[in-house]
């Protein structure tokens, strides 16, 4: 597209008319007095230098010729000088100016109506490598308390009695050397002082930002930036508070120091020496000793090294001493005792007793809830209504589940215990589980472990057992100890499937498993002698094996038959075996048994099946006798033959 030149022409004209009334507006913006002025004027009429000055920053001087003599020559050498200290190198102290609108209205000074012993300080303070103006800047005096900054202009102005005046007032910026404004300065005739400062990187106290918990009108921003600047702390016996831009420490509060605080609403001081009373929030800046009471909470943003009571809530980055809040208590790092309706939070702490919950990031001695205990570390003893989490832990009590991430020593539960690592003892009635290493596991329900020495409990897991599983259900990979339970498979233990006859069954099917040592068996069979009414036969027994699997084993077994015919399960008759044998080796994955039995049948003679199918069980008897009326025990020597496939 094509540009014709009278187009081109007025686009330029535009741009450069609004960059013009771009500066004009930020010129404008900056009050007359703050504007710069850089002159130089040698013995020249007041009247031509103000003229030059008006030039500069666009302001209209008005005076009165009887009262100014603007005939008189004036001396001024300035370079970017505010126009407010330009005034006062012409007229000192003689003359006061005010503006209104583009008017800076000059007066000859009358008498003033500030008391006598009221020193006015004003001045600029500079950036001594940049010449640029500091804003915010705290100047204060530490007899009196008074205080000021300085604006967005570097500019400060300050009342301060001449009976409280120190010698020196300092000031002191976050990023600065402190400077003192030293008496000979203090005591010029000159009225407008001009101090540089000097960077300086060292570090500060960092202060609690209370803004997060209290509303933006009850916090002058002044006392904020006192707080970062100071590096001095200050001191006062006592100290009164309504609220904290209302007390008698002033907006210096929160660099000064008390032994004794009392606040009707909240409170924001230093430090504590002693005792702070308070009927909303207690805030101290560092350390609170021996005592803190509040209404609603207390905070204190280092240390608190007495006792800290609140119907709320407590904080404290460390918390020598002893905590109680009908809330909450937080303990950034160290902790002693924390006792709460609610929650307990801490890094490190010894004592945690909360209705609800105790947190600790590192290490806790004790932990006592009615609802969860959280360790992200080490935990001594943990006790809980509910749940007990810890990465490492001594002891963990609770109604509900226990859970190390790491490693437990001792844990009770009403529920679940649960360790990663390693647990000494784990009780439960419903579940134990270590992911790793545990060496006591007891539950109603399961254990798990990936190594354990011993698992008591209904359901017993892991991989490697080194002592002991005793249960209804054992399950390893490995073990080195003893499974005992109704059933016990041991991935690379014992575990054949028998297939046999004996002198009463016709055929026989066991499944036979544990380990060599202990080995548990289920079996069925058939017994053929009344082919009208077929007996059937189902067993479990215990058994342990001797010798060199590869080779030859010998075989002790010891177990327990019930009948079934084909209409129902007999219960009125048992059938004990003690079984010995010899377990031949014929090839990789079978072998032949043989062995004696010594066998014993009760029942009750008053049973329908009495003489019909138990005489038939039994081929001969060594012994018949009665027991307790109608209980009759046959006994017999047996024999077995089987094949096993494993």
């Amino acid at each position: 597209m094509q540009i014709n030149k009278p187009t081109s022409k007025i686009f330029i004209l535009s741009f450069f008319l609004f960059f013009f009334l771009s500066l004009q507006a930020q010129s404008v913006s900056i009050p007359l007095l703050e504007r710069k002025v850089s002159l130089t004027a040698i013995r020249q009429p007041t009247e031509k230098v103000l003229k030059q000055i008006s030039e500069q920053t666009g302001c209209v001087f008005s005076y009165s010729g009887e009262l100014i003599n603007v005939q008189n020559n004036s001396t001024v050498i300035v370079t970017n000088k505010p126009l407010k200290v330009v005034l006062n190198d012409l007229f000192g102290n003689k003359v006061s100016y005010r503006t209104r609108g583009k008017y800076i209205i000059l007066k000859k000074n009358k008498e003033t109506s500030k008391p006598a012993d009221i020193k006015i300080l004003e001045g600029y303070i500079y950036d001594k490598h940049t010449g640029r103006q500091v804003t915010e800047a705290s100047i204060y005096d530490k007899k009196s308390l008074l205080s000021t900054t300085t604006n967005q202009y570097g500019y400060f102005r300050i009342e301060v009695p001449q009976s409280q005046l120190t010698s020196n007032l300092c000031i002191s910026k976050a990023g600065y050397s402190d400077t003192l404004l030293l008496s000979s300065m203090l005591d010029s005739s000159r009225k407008m002082m001009e101090v540089s400062l000097s960077t300086n990187d060292a570090k500060r106290e960092p202060g609690i930002n209370f803004k997060k918990f209290l509303p933006k009108w009850l916090l002058p921003h002044k006392i904020d930036i006192h707080s970062t600047n100071l590096t001095d702390s200050l001191f006062r016996r006592v100290q009164l508070s309504l609220i904290p831009m209302v007390n008698t420490n002033a907006l210096l509060t929160g660099n000064t120091k008390n032994d004794w605080s009392i606040n009707l609403t909240v409170g924001y001081v230093y430090a504590i020496q002693k005792c702070e009373l308070g009927a909303g929030i207690n805030i101290v800046r560092t350390n609170a000793g021996v005592c803190q009471l509040a209404g609603a909470g207390n905070i204190v943003g280092a240390n608190s090294f007495g006792f800290q009571g609140a119907g709320g809530f407590n904080k404290a980055h460390n918390a020598f001493g002893f905590q109680a809040a009908g809330g909450a208590n937080v303990v950034n790092q160290n902790g002693n005792i924390q006792a709460a309706g609610g929650i307990n939070i801490a890094g490190k702490v010894n004592v945690q007793l909360a209705g609800g919950i105790n947190i600790a990031r590192d290490t806790v001695i004790i932990q006592v809830s009615g609802g969860i205990n959280k360790v992200k570390n080490y935990a001594n003893i943990q006790v809980t209504g509910g749940i007990n989490i810890a990465k490492n832990a001594n002891a963990q009590i609770a109604g509900g589940m226990n859970i190390a991430k790491d490693t437990a020593i001792v844990q009770v539960s009403g529920g679940i215990n649960i360790a990663r690592n390693s647990s000494f003892l784990q009780v439960a009635p419903i579940r134990n589980r270590v992911i790793n290493s545990s060496n006591i596991q007891i539950a109603g329900f399961a254990n798990k472990a990936k190594t354990t020495n011993v698992q008591i409990g209904f359901l017993n897991t892991a991989k490697r057992v080194k002592t002991l599983q005793l249960g209804i259900v054992n399950i390893a990979d490995s073990c080195s100890g003893i499974p005992i339970g109704l059933f016990s498979y041991v991935r690379s233990g014992y575990h054949h499937l028998e297939v046999s006859v004996d002198e009463a069954s016709f055929a026989s099917l066991t499944y036979r498993s544990g380990v060599q040592r202990l080995h548990s068996s289920f079996s069925v069979g058939i017994l053929t002698k009344n082919l009208n009414d077929k007996l059937f036969i189902h067993g479990f027994g215990m058994g342990t094996s001797l010798g060199n699997p590869r080779k030859c084993l010998f075989d002790i077994d010891l177990s327990t038959n019930q009948f079934v015919t084909s209409q129902k399960f007999l219960s009125d008759g048992n059938q004990f075996k003690l079984y010995t044998g010899i377990d031949r080796k014929i090839s990789r994955h079978i072998s032949l048994a043989a062995g004696i039995s010594y066998n014993m049948l009760i029942n009750k003679t008053t049973s329908a099946y009495d003489q019909l199918m138990y005489s038939q069980v039994v081929p001969y008897t060594i012994s018949d006798r009665m027991l307790n009326g109608d209980t009759r025990l046959r006994s017999w020597i047996g024999g077995k033959v089987a094949f096993r496939f494993m």
